[in-house]
């Protein structure tokens, strides 16, 4: 929602020309929450595990599995290349809501 209010920022400020459109919004709004999205597949995959287990007890070997393991190490690199919330740098809000991402809660749980 930080981002929305920061394109609607921006194309109040500036003209016609100068505006941001509607799918450069949509792609500016998907790669800000990033983290947020790879984490949902990361749950999905976890989920197939659960709904694919052995009922005689937890196997680790599964496709479902290596594939949520998979999304760790991007969690934590697009964690860590953008802590700050917001799609545009140019714009900065006065308000105390713009600070950093919370820690992904996928990873807490995927442990």
């Amino acid at each position: 929602t930080y981002c929305i209010r920061q394109i609607k920022t921006i194309n109040q400020q500036n003209d016609n020309d100068n505006q941001i459109s509607g799918y450069d919004a949509i792609l500016y709004i998907l790669s800000d929450s990033i983290v947020e999205w790879i984490g949902l597949l990361c749950i999905g995959f976890l989920y197939m595990m659960l709904l694919k287990s052995p009922a005689g007890g937890n196997d680790f070997t599964t496709k479902w599995y290596s594939l949520s393991i998979s999304c760790i190490p991007i969690i934590i690199r697009f964690y860590f290349k953008k802590k700050a919330i917001g799609c545009v740098d140019d714009v900065v809000m006065d308000e105390e809501e713009a600070t950093t991402r919370d820690f992904p809660v996928v990873l807490v749980y995927h442990m």
